[in-house]
């Protein structure tokens, strides 16, 4: 029997880049982001379920409007921190493999999603990452300094996909405070190795005004 996979969508941010507009409700070709990053993440017959964690004072609201999406089952509060919001979703699904992707990401493809689940299955854990295409400078002051070398730098996107087993352990030895950017800097710190996969130019987190019309000009390349 394959195994049982949920994706977790932490969507609790205020979007203090945004203006404290919370980027998830944002509209974009006329949908709310979190809409599309849904549509993309229910595309792929590989998602068994998906649980979305948002602010406390959202979670009868985004139930009223998203558990009709197919796979949404559950709707949960989030925490101060990401590492938190994921966490508790972690917890709230029995699933053998979790993806976390999210939900600022509404480009993702069907098949990104999918070759980093499979990498997961392999490694245990696994993100998707894009290489360094630009020149990259250390500063100095407000000067440049030394130039590091592009071809070790990789980008971490989402979606990072993990044997749940190997998040929870990392529960039991962590504080999750704010010093966790993503669930691949958490695992790396007790000794985890995560396996990346080749990620997408275009699967880009919205974090400003800009941002969000270049992820409107992707979703209309792609017709959806």
């Amino acid at each position: 029997m394959p195994a049982k996979i949920t994706a977790v969508i932490p969507a609790a941010g205020l979007g203090k880049r945004m203006g404290n507009r919370p980027k998830q409700y944002l509209q974009l070709e006329g949908r709310e982001l979190l809409w599309w990053t849904l549509k993309a993440i229910t595309a792929s017959e590989m998602i068994g379920s998906v649980c979305l964690v948002v602010p406390l004072a959202d979670v009868e609201a985004v139930k009223e409007r998203y558990t009709s999406f197919g796979k949404v089952d559950s709707v949960i509060s989030g925490g101060a921190a990401r590492a938190v919001s994921v966490s508790n979703g972690v917890k709230a699904t029995e699933a053998e493999i979790v993806v976390i992707h999210d939900a600022a990401r509404p480009c993702l493809t069907t098949a990104l999603l999918e070759r980093t689940i499979v990498a997961a299955q392999k490694h245990g854990a696994a993100t998707a990452a894009i290489r360094a295409t630009d020149t990259l400078k250390l500063k100095d002051g407000q000067f440049l300094g030394g130039t590091i070398e592009r071809e070790n730098i990789l980008q971490v996107q989402t979606p990072q996909v993990f044997k749940r087993t190997v998040l929870l352990d990392a529960y039991t030895r962590l504080s999750l405070g704010t010093e966790w950017t993503d669930e691949t800097s958490m695992l790396q710190s007790i000794g985890v190795k995560v396996a990346w996969v080749e990620g997408e130019q275009a699967n880009i987190k919205v974090t400003t005004p800009a941002d969000l019309e270049l992820a409107g000009s992707f979703l209309a390349g792609k017709n959806i």
